[in-house]
């Protein structure tokens, strides 16, 4: 067992998620600039840039979650669509945890809220939406991080995600070598096939 298994057994046994609320505020613009507007100021957050551009993207969000408890915000997640990606729609699309749950070292969050919320939640959604989900991640270091949380999804909600190989171009524009855009890229493993077809491999 690695380092990062068991730290995410040892977040499971906090049963941090009680007294929690997951709350779908899509149709709540007001509130979702404010939490976006606090993550962009997060210098700490290695993805801060992420969050100034919510004009962009909100017209393309099915759906975006935000677990509360006693109405403080603890992470965030969106459902993002884009005709580049065909039937498929993006999971925990700009995920974050706010600071105060993530632990300060490598930003690593000391809440499951992806794992046992935003990804089984939000894969469900999709197929019922009749899309197909996948999910990714930047930086092909951080593959491994992926393939841990995959793995506790996985054995929490006996669900299939699995790695496609490589990393994938996940961008909206014409293809390029921005590093931002390739990444590592996971899927049920029903639709694993068709989205290696859709997005080009490096």
């Amino acid at each position: 067992m690695n380092f990062s298994t068991r730290f995410l057994e040892k977040i499971s046994h906090t049963k941090w998620w009680i007294g929690t609320q997951v709350v779908d505020i899509i149709d709540e613009p007001t509130e979702m600039k404010r939490l976006f507007d606090l993550a962009s100021t997060d210098t700490q957050h290695r993805n801060y840039k992420n969050f100034l551009n919510l004009q962009d993207r909100y017209q393309h969000y099915t759906h975006f979650h935000v677990v509360y408890k006693n109405d403080e915000p603890l992470a965030f997640s969106g459902m993002f669509t884009h005709p580049s990606y065909k039937d498929f729609i993006r999971i925990c699309d700009r995920t974050y945890y706010f600071p105060q749950y993530r632990s300060n070292s490598l930003q690593r969050p000391k809440i499951d809220a992806a794992s046992r919320f935003f990804l089984p939640m939000q894969h469900q959604i999709a197929y019922e939406e009749n899309y197909k989900p996948f999910t990714s991640i930047q930086e092909s270091n951080r593959r491994q991080s992926l393939k841990v949380t995959l793995d506790h999804v996985n054995k929490l909600n006996n669900l299939n995600f699995v790695l496609l190989n490589g990393l994938r171009f996940v961008g909206l524009k014409q293809l390029n070598d921005d590093v931002k855009l390739w990444h590592t890229v996971a899927c049920d493993e029903r639709d694993c096939q068709e989205l290696s077809q859709l997005l080009p491999k490096v």
